[in-house]
């Protein structure tokens, strides 16, 4: 599929602020330079990459208000994609630690099931409910960190870089994930049925959460563990992990697991908030992305998004919208 390529020169550091991103499939985002993007994800309705992102430098998506789905491929020397916001766009493209938190209400899902490259750092995905899908690939020179909770820290360094905190986080793992390292840390469960494969593996879950590696789960590696683990056989399809889905504002349903003689290893069951959730939507920021977005889904993305005249710098905002040139 042909669609259209859009190529930046970044001069220096750049935050983008994106209503709702709709990447189509042939589509290509191309961002050159060396310089880092942070690219903050507005709205309320999920996001979608289903083409191609490639970045020279540091990249970031960060969602906080709705989903994240990648079905196309993201590329960066460093790459972050997160269902949560950081307030700390500085920290976060110049190396050091940062901190991504769910500062609205709801919860929603980061879904992987295209590919994930970090040709020179590391590759983060985190949220509440992080879905690594059956055909995910991801891959990294550093390592491959996934984490599941409300609050998620990422170290400048250390053995174990991640922290997590909230009520809720949960990271299921169809795909492949490959680095010299592979960190995977959720507040309640680590379910793996794919293949994880690192010099080392870091497994943690919080007081009570429980980490299982399925029947078809392969793990590679020095595996350190912090947590309950259970390697109990379960298989857990790659159709299996399409049932994780946000049943409302507060509850999440996850599938029923079964063994590979069809007996029951663990039932459906509802993971719930601990506190009360608002079920309303941000209307208000809904249309002002809908502002940016062309009535024509099949429209080029120069007409649909608006970051015309980004400047470089950490705390770069965007210049007068224009139209762009045929």
């Amino acid at each position: 599929m042909i669609g259209t390529r859009t190529e930046y020169t970044l001069t220096g550091d750049t935050v983008l602020n994106w209503g709702r991103f709709l990447l189509p499939a042939g589509d290509e985002l191309v961002f050159s330079g060396g310089a880092g993007v942070v690219n903050l994800l507005g709205g309320t309705r999920e996001h979608r990459i289903d083409g191609i992102v490639a970045a020279d430098g540091v990249i970031g998506f960060f969602a906080d208000g709705a989903g994240l789905r990648v079905n196309g491929s993201v590329t960066g020397r460093s790459v972050t994609l997160a269902t949560l916001g950081t307030g700390d766009a500085v920290a976060f493209l110049t190396g050091g630690g940062y901190a991504m938190n769910a500062t609205a209400a709801g919860l929603r899902v980061m879904t992987v099931d295209g590919s994930v490259t970090a040709t020179g750092g590391d590759a983060v995905v985190a949220g509440e409910f992080v879905n690594v899908r059956g055909g995910a690939k991801l891959e990294a020179t550093g390592a491959v960190r996934l984490a599941g909770g409300r609050s998620v820290t990422v170290a400048a360094d250390g053995r174990w870089r991640l922290g997590t905190s909230g009520s809720t986080g949960v990271v299921q793992h169809l795909g492949e994930s490959r680095g010299s390292e592979v960190e995977i840390e959720a507040r309640q469960e680590v379910a793996n049925a794919g293949r994880i494969e690192g010099a080392r593996v870091f497994l943690e879950v919080g007081r009570g959460g429980k980490i299982l590696n399925e029947g078809s789960g392969v793990i590679v590696g020095r595996v350190k563990i912090k947590g309950r683990y259970d390697n109990d056989g379960t298989v857990l399809g790659g159709d299996e992990g399409d049932a994780v889905v946000a049943a409302n504002s507060s509850l999440l349903r996850l599938p029923e697991l079964k063994r590979p003689d069809g007996s029951t290893a663990s039932r459906a069951r509802d993971l719930r908030k601990d506190v009360p959730m608002t079920a309303s939507s941000d209307s208000q920021r809904d249309r002002a992305a809908s502002v940016q977005i062309a009535k024509k889904p099949a429209a080029p993305l120069l007409r649909r998004l608006s970051f015309f005249g980004m400047r470089g710098g950490a705390t770069g905002q965007p210049a007068a919208e224009k139209k762009p040139e045929r």
